[in-house]
């Protein structure tokens, strides 16, 4: 069975820093995109994103090394990890 790799982004502007990290991931089992939703974007980054939660998950679902997208808070906590079944995190350098 493939380990499940989480990683977690906001992408409020898609560009290839994260196809390269999403790409790279799939490299160590299913990936699985842990969505920032646009409340915690607002409330973290201080602005509401240009691109809506659905469509920005919409969007990550249609790239074909990601098996599914979850919504997330800002944070990853441990029982996010534990809920979801997550083996490992895989996170860019930003």
């Amino acid at each position: 069975m493939k380990k499940k790799i989480l990683v977690d982004m906001s992408c409020t502007i898609l560009h290839h820093g994260h196809i390269r990290l999403i790409k790279k991931a799939s490299n160590y089992g299913n990936v699985y995109i842990a969505l920032t939703t646009d409340k915690e974007i607002k409330k973290y980054k201080g602005y509401v994103p240009e691109i809506k939660f659905k469509f920005r998950k919409e969007i990550l679902s249609s790239i074909k090394f990601v098996k599914k997208v979850i919504p997330s808070k800002w944070k990853i906590t441990e029982n996010f990890l534990k809920k979801n079944k997550i083996d490992i995190i895989i996170r860019g350098s930003d």
